[in-house]
């Protein structure tokens, strides 16, 4: 249980450093099912999950938009959407 416990820890350290990589930077997204209203939710090509606030996320499900990344977390970064999403 403690070595579990030890590599899932290391598994989180190493995501988060990979999801830090990316901040700063515009990635288009393919957004999902909103998290809850008015925060959207996606992927990014290499599978960062991304949330964004968006008055309608709703709307951007299936769709694909430009976010800025501003916050990198262990499982997922907080972004800001640029542009309006394209189907």
């Amino acid at each position: 249980q403690r070595r579990a416990a030890l590599l899932r820890a290391l598994s989180a350290g190493k995501r988060e450093a990979f999801h830090r990589r990316f901040v700063g930077r515009a990635l288009p997204v393919l957004f999902e099912q909103p998290r809850a209203p008015g925060l959207a939710q996606g992927y990014t090509e290499n599978f960062i999950r991304v949330e964004a606030p968006a008055p309608d996320a709703a709307a951007l499900r299936n769709r694909i938009g430009t976010v800025r990344l501003i916050e990198a977390g262990p499982s997922r970064v907080a972004g800001v959407l640029e542009d309006s999403a394209r189907s």
